[in-house]
């Protein structure tokens, strides 16, 4: 009996949690990381070129992203193609940031890459997320 009150108590939590924009965006943001990179292992594990398959799996990230995140996430009722131009246009923008706080964290801070990765992973999630909630699906 009090396994099923504790399983019916954390259904309610995880149910609340899941309620904020915020906390689904970041579990959209771990379940398309897991796909991809699922996608990417099976992609060498055929023997695909690496870089083929780090494009490939970038325009997939991208698009089922953008699926999860329009119906999911922000639950947008907008029209399909205008949200997907503003979410890949919200991509491209922070592909070039990422690229400069990189260089700015590596090159210039003379940080670590392993920890300028992490840095760089946080500012530009970030940054995402204010970019789709403001521009790609602003309601």
């Amino acid at each position: 009996m009090e396994k099923e009150s504790n399983e019916i108590m954390l259904f309610e939590i995880i149910k609340r949690l899941l309620k904020k924009k915020e906390i689904r965006f970041v579990f959209v943001g771990v379940l398309n990381t897991i796909f991809t990179y699922f996608i990417y292992v099976l992609l060498i594990y055929f023997r695909i070129n690496h870089l083929i398959s780090i494009g490939v799996v970038y325009i997939i990230g991208i698009i089922s992203g953008y699926i999860m995140n329009k119906f999911f996430t922000f639950e947008s009722k907008g029209k399909i193609f205008v949200e997907f131009f503003k979410y890949l246009t919200v991509y491209i923008i922070l592909f070039f940031l990422s690229i400069l706080l990189m260089w700015i964290i590596v090159d210039k801070l003379r940080i670590n890459k392993y920890i300028a990765g992490i840095i760089n992973i946080c500012i530009i999630s970030i940054l995402g997320w204010f970019g789709h909630k403001k521009f790609s699906f602003k309601s």
